[in-house]
This record gives C-alpha cells, structure tokens and sequence, in this order.
C-alpha cells in the first residue's frame, strides 16, 4: 500500500530521512517495498501491510506506528464536529434500524442538509491522487479520503432516495437484485446483508452502494453511513458476486467496532469544508450489544524469555503505551487492555510480539534460545552415521525409507534364513496391526528394501541401488514363534537395533561410453562395505558364511569388524547374493545382492576418531605374487596374513587376476596379488622390499597351501 508522507506528517513529527524511516518501519515488522517521488516534492512509501493488520491499512495506523517507533507524540485523531444550530435533529429526518444482528454489530448515521456537489478541491485530489485514486465528487471523495486516513469504509446516500428516509440492515429476500455504483444488475442470495430503504436494496453491505441512491448533482440531502459488519459475511459476498473493493477489503479484514462516530463526525467535518450545507445534531446509530473490553496479562519475565534478551518491566509499558494499550501494573505482572483496532491480539505472546517489535528485532541477539529438552541424540555412533551415508551416496546408492511394520512370512521368514548362526529371536507382535500384512514389527530391514526392489523392476527400473539407515525390533530371548493370539505376545525385554540395509541389482555403475556394462557382483558389494567402514574409523573383513537358505553360500559371508584400539573383532552382519527362489518368492527376475550390518554392535567397538593423514613423503614400491591356491580357500585370510607379516610398511593389497585355468592343478586357481609397500617415515631399499616378500610368501605357503606359480 502506497502511502504519502506529507499527509502522515499531519498526524505525527517525522524527523528522519525517508530511508531511515523505512529502515525502522521494516523493523518494526512493516516491510516497506520502495520509496518514491510524490507530486509537489512529495514522498511516497510504498509498505506491505500484512493481512493480519488491517490497523496499519491506512495513514493515522502507520502514523501510530511510527510515533512508537521514533518516540516522537501521535497527535489525537479529529473527534469534534460542528452540528449546525437551528437544524433539525437527525431522528426527524431519518431511522436507522437492525434487523440481523449476528451479521452487523453496529450502524451509525449522520444527516447533513443543503450540500452543494461539485469537483474537490486541489488539496483534496492531490491527496487522493498520492494513493492512486481518482475523483468523483466531492462528497464521495471524502468518503475516499476518510477510508484512507482513518481505515474506517463510509458511504453516502442521497438522502431523498431513500424510500421512506428509512435504513434497514437485512439479509436479502429470495430474487431481489440491484444495479450496484460499477453499473452491473446484480441476483441477490438470502444469505447475503443489504442496507436496504422501506422497499428495496440500496446497498451490498460491506462491498458497494447502489445507482439508485447514489450521490449525484442534483443531491441536497445526505445520509453518510459508518459500520461494522460480520468479516466472515462480507467476504463471502465478495467472492460469490465477485466483486472486491478497498472498502470489503478492510472489512473483510476486520474493521475497528468502536471507530464508527469517530469516522464519521471526521466525514461530515470535511463534507461540510468542501460541500457546505449543515449538519443536524445527533447521531442515528443502532447497536445490539456493545462486545467486552479484552484484558490480558503479560508477565515480564516471560517477555525476557521469548524475546531472548533481558526487557525491563517499564520499556515493557512504554512500548504498549505508544502502541495506544492501556497498561495498569499489578504484583504478578501486567494487566494490559487491548485497543478496539488491533483485532490481531489475541494472546499474551501476541503483546509480547509487540514488545519485540518496538525493540527492533535487529537488536535482539543472533543466539539460539535455551529449549528444555532431552539433551538431543544420546546414541553411541550417531555422529558416525552422516558419514555412512556420505560414502553410499558418492557410491551412487539413495537412501529409501521402508515401513517398521512387516509381515512375517515376508520379514521374519527371510530374516530366519539370512544366518543359520544368528541365535534364535521372537518377533514383537502388534495386538492392533494397521494393514494385513503389517503385524510385526520389522526384524531386519531386507524385506522392505527388496519390496522396493522389486517395484522399480516392475516399472522398468532395471539398475536399482538403494540402502536405509534404519531400526529392527525383537525380544531379547530365545522362545518359538509367536502364538496366533497377538494380544499376548511371549514376555521378554524388546531391543531396538540400528541396522543399515543395502540391496543392489543390475549395473555395477552407471552407464558410460568409455566403459564396458557390466553387473554388479559380491566383490563390488565387499568394496562398499569396506570403504564404508574405513569412514567411521574400522576395517571391514569376510569370513565363510555356510548353511544360509536365503543367500547362495558360494556368494556369501559373515561380515567382520575390526581395526579398533584393542584389536577386537566382531560379527556384524553378512552380505551375499540372494537365492534364486527367494528372488521369485518376491517377484524379482534378476540377480540381486544384499548386506546388513548391525551398526549397533559396530558403534559399540571402540572405535578411533576419524583422523586426516598427511600425504606420503617417501616413495612407494609396488610388487606382485602369482599364487595357486585351492579353489575354496578364502581370501580374506590371506590378506589378512599378508598385511601382518609387516603392517607398519605395507600400504594396500589388492586381487588384479583370478585364473582358473584348465593348466592348473585339479581343485586349484590362480590368484595374482598386488601388494605395495612404503614406510612412512624414510625410503625402502630394494633388498628390504624382497626380504618382506620372501617372508609373505612364506606365510602364505605355510598357512594357506599356496604357490608360487611358475
């Protein structure tokens, strides 16, 4: 809304420059947009009035604001009116009368007689003008004038019009119309208010007047309107006509119950410096029940708290004083009587809103607040998990979440057949499931992920890679299988453990030109994991998993962790690829992969801090061995032996070659191993460097039956 700063200086000293001003009225919680030139070295600022504030939709409200912002006095508004002496009384020449009271809750009225319509004059038009609005007379353009000063929506009838000098405030009868000021026939609905005369509408309330008793040239008597109607109603009516104006804008959003006279005996002053003519003594006015003053009680303390800085009790009242609350001091606090035009204040944190706002949000302090609370996250290893995830999204896996809800067949059934080591466990039945299919809580995190595969196969999605950081549920003991009866579910204390899921089909990476496609496979699923653990701090490593129903035992092993302070190691999940009839258990034509880890156990290690290390100073010696080893011979334990035979100067090991060739031995393959060695600390001569091979090779020979090939 576009304001005139010549026309707010009427009402209140503004001392600063425009952009101070509006630095401070932005503060204040009245956004201002732009700040241009007006007529005759003018200033207009243009302020985005909330919807909340219809107190600050015109220039005294902003005036007002102002006034507490700089701590300059607001001159009190123009009350007084002149009536003429030897007129007649108002209630001679007209009644006023309320026939719906839930819609209109006040109607006030003044007669004025003898107006002379014709243009305004310059200083009425340039104001008007300075808010983008044109002139009509100068009669309407004080009620125009008035709308924008004071807030307060008036409108004037031709006195003589008005059928019976009566005005009734009603809802409309069934096909009634009426031509409105825009010139449009307009169907009224029962449920839409009207003022109305003796025998038809003459007005929408709230929205527009009609042509029939409008202000025109040959007007002598006027009948000037100021009232509260129902904001709810008014809108209503607005949208169904449709037709919105500045006055159901303001109404719509609340107008001030108690500004009425005050508006209107501020109309008839000027209607009579403009038009002349006299005004008749007293006011029309119907009103069924003035509504109750709102009190509040503001408790200092707490302002100190929301705010979020320490506010004396008497900034407190100086603040709501300038913002016209009356404040009266009592022992447990405030006691604060809200005005008639703030409609927004409702509660106590809305006074202490006020507080902030006349402080100036820039001054409160940039911290965050004391929030009482449960300390935030108190899990072993959460801090890790960010980590996790950083390495699953840079290996091109998304994150999914799945339900905690399961069946058994789907859930427990695969989580039985994962592990034949796994100790026994008893699933949490729910006494209330939400779905069928959804009567456990979930015991391991496969199931969903596998559901989710085999939805994006069935859409066409053929490279799926997906993991959740999630939570599995079971009893802590040992017992058969839950009893049909799940509202008597076997007894035993429920553990909650942090598990990570991953399931993998298709590609091992995206598709590129410059690489061949080719599917992903246990080896790139060891990988994962084990760049996964080397970022929470540990080593992953592999042993044997055997007699697993659900995993391809040649594809599949118990997952280790290790690499800690102590040395300890640990069983922490298993990877592998799923079985053929699982996979058409669930629906799913193509080879899948999986892994859980049990990130509880793991977070329970102790774990080193994750450190940066500077880069290598000395050179690196790279050597290879080609070995035959028996087919089923694992290797992680080889490795394992090769980095021990000298952990100080061995920095990687690799397999670049696996060979199972026709020329070997029966029950042999062949295995080429990369091993690079490097000290940290000076350069490794060629003889220490064969040395530590020998000795490799030794290791390898004597634990693992494997030979150098020729």
């Amino acid at each position: 809304m576009k304001f005139s700063l010549a026309w707010i200086r009427e009402f209140v000293e503004v001392s600063v420059s425009p952009v101070d001003l509006a630095r401070r009225l932005t503060s204040a919680g009245l956004p201002v947009e732009t700040i241009s030139g007006g007529p005759e070295g003018d200033t207009i600022i243009d302020i985005e009035v909330f919807s909340n504030r219809p107190d600050c939709m015109n220039v005294y409200g902003v005036a007002r604001e102002i006034a507490a912002a700089t701590g300059h006095a607001l001159c009190p508004y123009p009350a007084g009116v002149a009536e003429t002496a030897g007129s007649p009384a108002a209630s001679k020449l007209a009644t006023v009368r309320i026939e719906d009271a839930d819609l209109c809750g006040r109607y006030s009225a003044r007669v004025m007689q003898g107006v002379r319509i014709g243009p305004s004059p310059e200083w009425l038009a340039r104001r008007l003008a300075s808010v983008g609005l044109r002139c009509v007379n100068n009669v309407v353009d004080v009620t125009n004038y008035l709308l924008w000063e004071f807030g307060h929506p008036l409108h004037a009838f031709d006195l003589d019009t008005l059928a019976g000098r009566q005005i009734r405030v009603r809802r409309a009868r069934r096909a009634e119309s009426i031509t409105t000021l825009d010139g449009v026939a307009r169907t009224l609905t029962p449920d839409t208010l009207v003022i109305a005369d003796a025998e038809r509408p003459v007005a929408i309330a709230g929205v527009m007047g009609g042509t029939a008793t409008m202000v025109s040239e040959r007007t002598t008597g006027l009948l000037i309107e100021s009232a509260w109607f129902d904001p709810v109603s008014v809108r209503r009516t607005a949208k169904r006509l449709p037709l919105s104006t500045d006055a159901s804008y303001r109404f719509e959003r609340g107008a001030d119950i108690e500004a009425t006279v005050v508006a209107l005996n501020r109309a008839a002053e000027l209607i009579q410096q403009v038009a002349g003519g006299s005004i008749c003594p007293g006011v029309l006015e119907a009103r069924p029940a003035p509504p109750a003053s709102r009190r509040l009680h503001l408790r200092a303390a707490r302002v100190s708290r929301l705010v979020g800085l320490p506010v004396d009790p008497g900034e407190i009242e100086r603040a709501l004083v300038a913002l016209q609350f009356a404040v009266a001091r009592r022992e447990e606090g405030l006691e604060v009587e809200v005005p008639s035009h703030r409609q927004d204040i409702e509660h106590e944190v809305d006074l202490i809103e006020e507080v902030a706002r006349h402080i100036g949000y820039e001054n409160v302090p940039e911290r965050l607040p004391q929030i009482a609370g449960t300390g935030g996250i108190n899990r072993a290893g959460h801090r890790r998990e960010p980590a996790i995830r950083r390495a699953l999204s840079a290996a091109g896996y998304s994150e999914a979440m799945t339900s905690s809800f399961s069946s058994p067949g789907d859930d427990w059934g695969l989580r039985q057949r994962l592990d034949p080591h796994e100790p026994a466990i008893v699933p949490i039945s729910l006494a209330n499931p939400i779905a069928a299919g959804q009567e456990i809580l979930r015991t391991t995190l496969l199931a969903g992920l596998l559901a989710s595969v085999a939805h994006n196969l069935n859409h066409g999605t053929r490279d799926v890679r997906l993991y959740e950081i999630g939570r599995t549920f079971r009893r802590g003991q040992a017992a058969p299988p839950p009893h049909e009866d799940r509202k008597h579910p076997p007894a035993g204390p429920v553990e909650e453990i942090v598990t990570l899921g991953i399931v993998t089909t298709g590609n091992a990476r995206p598709p590129h030109w410059l690489e061949p496609r080719r599917e992903a496979t246990f080896h790139d699923l060891k990988g994962l994991l084990e760049s996964i653990f080397a970022e929470i701090g540990a080593c992953a490593g592999v042993e044997p998993l055997g007699g697993s129903e659900a995993l391809d035992t040649s594809r599949a092993a118990l997952l280790l962790a290790s690499g800690t302070r102590d040395g300890e190691t640990r069983r922490v999940g298993r990877l592998g690829a799923l079985t053929q009839a699982w996979r058409e258990r669930l629906d799913i034509r193509q080879e899948v992969l999986v892994a859980e880890v049990n990130l509880t156990e793991v977070f329970a290690m102790t774990l080193p801090p994750v450190a940066f290390r500077p880069l290598p100073r000395f050179p690196a010696v790279s050597r290879d061995l080609s070995l035959i080893v028996g087919k089923d011979q694992p290797y992680g334990g080889m490795e394992r032996s090769i980095r021990d035979a000298a952990p100080d100067r061995i920095a990687s090991v690799s397999v670049f070659d696996r060979y199972p060739g026709e020329r070997l031995p029966a029950g042999t393959v062949g295995l080429s191993v990369n091993i690079v060695y490097q000290h940290p600390e000076r350069t490794l001569s060629t003889q220490e460097v064969a040395e530590l091979q020998e000795k490799i090779l030794e290791k390898l020979e004597a634990g693992f039956g494997a030979k150098l090939r020729d």
